[in-house]
């Protein structure tokens, strides 16, 4: 959950967690060049990026504050895969390197993925980020494997000056790595593994499931354990399964089981370029049960949620009913958050 979820954690001191629309409260974003900056309207903000081209996609880099915390917080999203336990993190900044090493170098606050780096090394990297061209991270996860995400600078100055304009913070310092405000600390997720499926999870869809062929498994995903049932009448249910995570985009795979029969289910998906098409995983998935029960999704086309495509659908007669699609294609730092041109409204949509 990206950038939505982190101003979502961030009210949940002052109100809830991370919101099935991304970026709710954030009615101002601007981009510059490799980075993107948003403020919501209690003035807490943060700009981020993504790791450069040629390197993996599933890690962000976002520097944060809220309008009355002392310092910055740097924030490595580690979707892809976390880093071992005691931290070993190195950061290289144009040849000069900084070390977070230890237990209490890093800690995840809000989310297991949102790794915050922490003490006087933050502060200095930081500082160094302001003058170099890129900064890459290295790190073991908790299987050996090594990650190296590198992330373009190009940008970051002129987003926080944008911030320090907006929170009438103008000339205040570059400190960072104190223990962020408003968010819950979190047990990080060890090695990208946030554990798997629970045992109530029927082996038939687990079967089916792992005949899928283009999911991840499930000890690799940080989201492996939030599967959602969706009870449609008394003999068909429902099973939303982890199937891949990125930075700010978390799929399950759709199955529906009717007696010990278990099949995939399929979405209608839109896209200006192809039209609709149909796709067996559905992005972002948030299911409201009780007795609206409607399931809804947000497949960001990037981390401020400026584009993209939602979803709305609701249990009727045994199936899911499509109520509303919307999408975006162009990425223009323009609008709401999750706020789309309409492509389909059902006529009797309440």
């Amino acid at each position: 959950m990206t950038i939505g979820r982190y101003f979502a954690g961030f009210a949940l001191a002052c109100a809830g967690v991370w919101a099935s629309s991304a970026f709710a409260q954030a009615p101002e974003a601007k981009t510059f060049r490799s980075w993107s900056a948003a403020c919501n309207e209690q003035l807490r903000c943060f700009a981020e990026t993504q790791n450069v081209a040629g390197t993996p996609s599933d890690f962000q880099l976002r520097l944060a504050r809220n309008k009355g915390e002392a310092k910055w917080n740097v924030i490595l999203v580690t979707a892809a895969a976390s880093p071992a336990q005691p931290f070993e993190i190195y950061a290289d900044l144009d040849g000069t390197t900084v070390e977070f090493r230890g237990a209490e170098a890093a800690g995840a606050f809000g989310e297991p993925s949102d790794l915050h780096l922490l003490g006087a090394n933050a502060t200095e990297l930081m500082q160094q980020m302001g003058p170099a061209s890129e900064v890459g991270f290295e790190f073991l996860d908790g299987n050996g494997d090594r990650h190296a995400p590198r992330f373009s600078l190009s940008g970051l100055s002129a987003s926080l000056l944008w911030i320090d304009e907006k929170q009438a913070r103008l000339g205040s310092p570059r400190e960072a790595g104190g223990v962020p405000a408003g968010l819950e600390p979190v047990e990080a997720a060890a090695g990208g593994n946030a554990g798997s499926p629970g045992t109530d999870l029927p082996e038939e869809v687990l079967i089916v499931h792992n005949e899928h062929g283009d999911c991840e498994a499930f000890e690799d995903l940080p989201n492996g354990h939030e599967y959602i049932t969706i009870p449609l009448n008394g003999e068909r249910t429902m099973y939303l399964v982890p199937c891949y995570a990125g930075a700010y985009n978390f799929a399950h795979a759709a199955y529906i089981m009717e007696g010990s029969r278990v099949t995939r289910h399929w979405f209608a998906d839109y896209a200006d370029d192809v039209g609709w098409t149909a796709t067996d995983v559905i992005v972002n998935p948030e299911w409201e049960g009780g007795g609206l029960g409607r399931l809804s999704m947000f497949n960001r086309g990037r981390g401020i949620g400026d584009c993209g495509s939602t979803g709305l659908w609701q249990v009727s007669e045994g199936r899911l009913r499509m109520l509303k699609f919307t999408y975006k294609a162009d990425c223009d730092a323009q609008g709401e958050p999750g706020e789309f041109p309409v492509v389909f409204e059902a006529e009797k949509f309440e």
